[in-house]
């Protein structure tokens, strides 16, 4: 009767905490000397029924034919704690949050050219090739909405906004020389952020948005 008793309560107790794990998957863009395609896996815990938190990596998948760029090495964490504004239920409710990243980027890059404090000086350092670090920094205040498809799937829509910091540092640069840098006329078309060719620390607004799939144990 005892071993019943306490088999029972251990599958109990293992279902219970079986239940407040989530898996997500979110379709991703990320950038590091240009745009790349990302798969973005998670977690998503469950505290309560106001309270959960979200842990999401990022890789890229492949890379671009592109000679004059190697070694390419890109890792992103993404934590995100979310409060909902009603107790919801299990895959369906509105939330708003605070989601914080960490992306670790890095290259070796052919001839090009970078600048010492701002993008756009009157002056460029150039370069027959450089060893490119480059992690990028995000705080945004977020809101969503998770949207139940079945028993165990939901949809998560969100967008966030706050602050992105970009830190790159130059090293191993080869035949270093000075050039005129005439500022680029604007493009309509999207262009990937060319923050890191600043030898230097950049801020920027932040925007995210998109949306995740969450599949519940």
């Amino acid at each position: 009767m005892k071993k019943a008793f306490f088999l029972t309560l251990i599958i109990f107790c293992f279902n219970t905490a079986k239940s407040q794990w989530g898996i997500t998957f979110t379709p991703s863009v990320v950038s590091l000397h240009s745009g790349y395609i990302g798969v973005q896996f998670g977690a998503n815990y469950t505290f309560n029924s106001r309270w959960d938190m979200v842990t999401e990596l990022t890789t890229t998948v492949g890379e671009k034919n592109d000679p004059s760029v190697s070694n390419q090495q890109y890792f992103r964490v993404k934590p995100e704690l979310r409060y909902y504004l009603s107790k919801r239920q299990a895959n369906a409710g509105a939330y708003t949050g605070i989601q914080l990243s960490y992306a670790s980027r890095s290259w070796k890059v052919g001839e090009g050219s970078y600048f010492e404090d701002r993008l756009f000086e009157d002056s460029a350092i150039t370069f027959t090739s450089a060893s490119v670090r480059s992690p990028v920094y995000t705080s945004s205040a977020q809101i969503g909405s998770l949207i139940a498809i079945g028993k165990h799937w939901c949809i998560d829509f969100f967008f966030g906004a706050g602050v992105r910091i970009i830190d790159t540092k130059y090293s191993d640069v080869q035949n270093k020389g000075k050039t005129y840098a005439a500022r680029p006329n604007c493009k309509i078309m999207f262009s990937p952020d060319p923050a890191w060719r600043v030898n230097g620390t950049i801020t920027r607004p932040h925007f995210n948005l998109g949306m995740r799939f969450i599949y519940r144990l």
